[in-house]
């Protein structure tokens, strides 16, 4: 009984976004309870099919006794809760993802993140850690590739948030753009308002000049059906470098056209849950043609990383590859 309640008590908070602690801790739990039980069944479902191979080939059946089964049963326990174990671990260790794009003799160390879900449901991501994490790198120029808080503004602790942010350092600045979860929750000017309370330099389709080195071109999520084009965006009394930072992959054909050198995205997680990353290929594949849902691809000069992200929403586990973070050479 308690096992099904905790995953309601996540439904509900996901719902109504409660400020109470405990109610985000038993939130926490009820996701890692749901995902013992989608393990624990997709386990089942493995015998299952072994069980049906074992009888079209042999024509006998196995696992018919009560002791079989019931072994059956713990291995596929046992078998959840290790995956949703090592989920746990891959959220809370990340990883250091390097690649180089772009040509020239000079270089910019970049560091990007994406889909931090500070305030999510069910995870409680450390921004302090994430704040250390990227000041260790030393980067020329940070930048935040949306969804970086998951929640409605008064429900989150503005204070920590803004400190943390306000901490990031980068020899040319900090730049964000927005992603589809901080406008889930909150309008357009509160977003907008609450980003410029902090020393980042959020840009909602706009393009910016870094040290005459680099064009950087920060759209409005994709959810906006009217955002401006890429090519209205662009500063074209210049002849720069241009990095595309776009929450969402699939309109990178627009970078290409634009000439782009580098486009960077979020958004897919990766499906965070395996077997959900097969499922997220299929969505992309179908819907917007595009298979582009994680690392790193090239089409001639032009180079798109999307990103598996940092934090997570909803489930505190990852089971389709560890946080990430990117650390980029970016030659000019």
């Amino acid at each position: 009984l308690v096992s099904l309640i905790l995953p309601i008590i996540s439904c509900i908070d996901y719902m109504h976004k409660s400020s109470s602690k405990f109610v985000s801790f038993l939130s926490s739990c009820g996701f890692i309870v749901a995902a013992i039980y989608i393990y624990f069944v997709l386990s089942l479902l493995v015998f299952s099919l072994i069980r049906l191979i074992a009888y079209l080939i042999s024509k006998k059946e196995v696992f018919k006794t009560g002791k079989t089964k019931s072994l059956v049963l713990l291995v596929s326990l046992i078998s959840s809760l290790i995956i949703s174990s090592i989920g746990m671990v891959n959220l809370n260790n990340y990883k250091v993802t390097r690649f180089s794009a772009g040509n020239g003799n000079n270089s910019m160390k970049i560091i990007a993140v994406s889909d931090v879900h500070y305030g999510s449901t069910g995870t409680n991501i450390n921004l302090v850690k994430l704040k250390d994490r990227i000041n260790k790198e030393q980067a020329d120029v940070v930048f935040l590739l949306g969804d970086i808080f998951d929640n409605t503004i008064d429900q989150l602790d503005a204070t920590y948030f803004k400190e943390n942010m306000n901490a990031i350092k980068a020899k040319y600045g900090v730049y964000a753009i927005s992603g589809n979860h901080e406008y889930e929750y909150n309008p357009y000017n509160d977003v907008k308002e609450f980003y410029a309370d902090t020393n980042i330099n959020f840009l909602i389709d706009e393009s910016v000049i870094i040290d005459n080195k680099i064009q950087v071109v920060g759209r409005l999520d994709a959810i906006y059906k009217n955002r401006r084009s890429l090519d209205s965006i662009i500063d074209k009394s210049v002849s720069l470098p241009l990095i595309v930072l776009d929450h969402q992959p699939q309109d990178y054909k627009d970078s290409i056209e634009a000439n782009a050198t580098l486009q960077l995205s979020g958004h897919t997680h990766n499906g965070q849950l395996w077997p959900a990353n097969y499922l997220v290929n299929l969505y992309y594949k179908y819907y917007y043609k595009s298979t582009k849902t994680n690392g790193l691809y090239k089409d001639g000069d032009f180079t798109l990383y999307v990103t598996r992200g940092y934090g997570a929403w909803g489930f505190p586990l990852r089971t389709t590859g560890r946080s990430e973070m990117l650390r980029i050479t970016f030659k000019y």
